[in-house]
């Protein structure tokens, strides 16, 4: 009977944990008070799967809050879930958690940063090598090593960022077709790699990254992903430095974003909202303000 309420407790605490009606911050909040009823329940010598994933559970929880501390939480609860093996967790199991790892070393993890970046290409070089043999997914951690080794202090810069460019375009071929979150992640890396080149022609730099900003755009049409206001407040972004191009129609494209942004305020959090407002600002100081603003001003 113990065992069976810690599962129900454990899939009530998934449920909680991903349910989009009601309020995120309750809906957490009773997600891990589920998990750690699961935790008191069981321990790891005598239901190793469950405890772990429970801890992973808590690790998720933790990963989408923005208290102070939520994020060493997280990593605490990951590193607890990994003591069980992907043996008993699961490979992919394992290998997501290690992705995650990856994602908030890099992020939001306090202490030296470039010892952190570290530590996040470590866990995200675990997990592609768990997934080689699965597409989609290896396709979704090369993003993250993308991302790391834009972020890379240690090491040649010129070799961080040709890794960062090479594993995003990895990305980006690898993924299936099928998978339009995936490609649109993919797409809007290889954005993030072109802004940041320093190498080559900046104006064609600035080319590439409007075309995969536009490609993760066209992709990401859920609007309950945060990736979907995200590809769109970067391709504001590229508008405001794009060297070349023409002004008046990176304008009324921009405004248009704005515009969608604007109608579907419940699909951004409080810093994306001030996202939005920053990006008015840099459309008005690079285009100026006049008749053809309206819908900034």
């Amino acid at each position: 009977k113990s065992a069976f309420d810690a599962e129900l407790r454990l899939n009530l605490a998934i449920a909680f944990h991903l349910r989009y009606r009601g309020s995120r911050s309750d809906n957490l909040d009773r997600a891990e008070t589920y998990a750690q009823d699961v935790l008191a329940a069981v321990t790891r010598e005598s239901r190793a799967r469950t405890w772990a994933e429970a801890q992973n559970v808590i690790g998720l929880i933790n990963q989408q809050r923005t208290a102070a501390g939520a994020c060493q939480k997280a990593i605490g609860a990951f590193d607890q879930a990994q003591t069980v093996g992907p043996a008993v967790r699961g490979m992919e199991a394992y290998a997501i958690t290690e992705q995650n790892l990856g994602q908030l070393w890099e992020s939001c993890a306090p202490g030296d940063r470039a010892e952190n970046v570290e530590k996040s290409i470590a866990h995200l070089l675990k997990a592609a090598e768990l997934r080689a043999s699965r597409p989609g997914p290896l396709a979704r951690t090369k993003v993250y090593l993308s991302n790391s080794y834009l972020y890379r202090a240690k090491g040649d810069a010129a070799e961080n960022m040709a890794k960062a460019r090479n594993y995003a375009d990895e990305a980006l071929r690898g993924a299936p077709e099928s998978e339009r979150e995936v490609r649109a992640r993919a797409e809007y890396q290889m954005c993030r790699v072109y802004m940041a080149l320093r190498t080559g022609e900046r104006a064609e730099n600035s080319e590439q990254a409007v075309l995969h900003c536009k490609a993760a755009v066209a992709l990401a049409n859920n609007k309950r992903l945060r990736l979907w206001s995200t590809v769109r407040l970067g391709l504001i972004e590229v508008y405001v430095s794009r060297v070349s191009g023409q002004r008046f129609d990176d304008l009324q494209d921009a405004s248009r974003i704005i515009g969608e942004l604007q109608e579907s305020k419940n699909a951004l959090d409080d810093q994306q909202y001030g996202d939005v407002a920053d990006a008015v600002g840099g459309l008005l100081l690079r285009f100026g303000k006049g008749e053809r603003t309206p819908t900034l001003e």
